[in-house]
């Protein structure tokens, strides 16, 4: 799936008391990293939680010890460790983590796989029309194949966007996917100081039910339209957003291409070595 490569990991993680337990025993470091590598292992492979070598190909103490560059021995007494905490369980299939909807938003995943492939569908259907339609006429009049691609691509991307900005979430843990997509975008706006005790994040609750039409585009777009300013902070990047969605984008976008044709169609400057005339 398309852009999905990450995990969510609380910033709490390492005060969890099994984990502290964990760190607390032999090679507890060690295995606290193990930890953390299998949570993103996990998230690789993006199927429910489960850590395998390859579809129907389970890890083996061996195979995974080369992997994690670890010993054998460590990585026995951790996956152990785990499997008695409760942290994962273990089949023919590979190594499953018990609570991995902590770890990643199942649902909103199901949600993105669903619309890749409508996506797809669609993609195939213009594809086999653009096909037939190219067959059917003559020489002089077939296109080029290389510019049908590119606008293809393009209506892709638009169709993307438009199904990200007017498909509402329909369940909480959709609304999450789409917090947690906005909210890493937000704090790397330039001058935006990440707030402690989630505040970022209900800020983005409150403004995504005035404005439920924010995609992460239009973030990027009046980020960008505002990046040759000098002064940025966090109010002046909510004061900017708000109106950007008040406007919907398309004045900004009008003024920056007018000011960029502008600024190639400057005059010149006049020459003052010319004689001054008179009345």
């Amino acid at each position: 799936m398309r852009g999905i490569d990450w995990v969510k990991l609380a910033t709490d993680t390492f005060e969890d008391e099994k984990v502290l337990l964990i760190g607390a025993m032999p090679d507890g470091d060690t295995m606290v990293v193990l930890w953390v590598r299998l949570i993103c292992m996990a998230g690789k492979v993006n199927a429910g939680g489960v850590v395998r070598l390859a579809e129907g190909v389970p890890f083996t103490d061996e195979t995974l010890a080369t992997v994690l560059h670890r010993p054998i021995s460590t990585v026995r007494l951790a996956i152990d460790t785990f499997e008695k905490l409760g942290m994962v369980h273990l089949d023919e299939q590979g190594i499953w983590l018990t609570n991995w909807d902590k770890y990643q938003n199942v649902d909103g995943m199901d949600r993105i796989r669903e619309l890749a492939r409508v996506r797809k569908q669609r993609q195939r259907a213009r594809m086999i029309a653009a096909s037939s339609t190219a067959l059917a006429l003559p020489p002089s009049m077939s296109r080029d194949p290389s510019r049908d691609i590119t606008q293809q691509r393009e209506r892709e991307d638009t169709e993307q966007d438009k199904e990200n900005s007017t498909a509402a979430p329909s369940t909480k843990a959709d609304l999450s996917r789409d917090i947690d997509s906005l909210l890493s975008e937000v704090v790397k706006l330039p001058g935006w100081s990440q707030s402690r005790d989630n505040h970022d994040s209900d800020w983005l609750s409150e403004f995504t039910s005035e404005f439920p039409s924010l995609t992460v585009t239009k973030l990027r777009a009046c980020r960008d339209y505002h990046s040759d300013k000098k002064n940025h902070s966090k109010g002046s990047w909510k004061l900017r957003i708000r109106h950007w969605m008040e406007h919907e984008g398309n004045g900004h976008s009008q003024n920056s291409r007018r000011r960029a044709n502008e600024s190639r169609t400057y005059d010149p400057t006049p020459s003052y070595d010319r004689p001054l005339t008179t009345s």
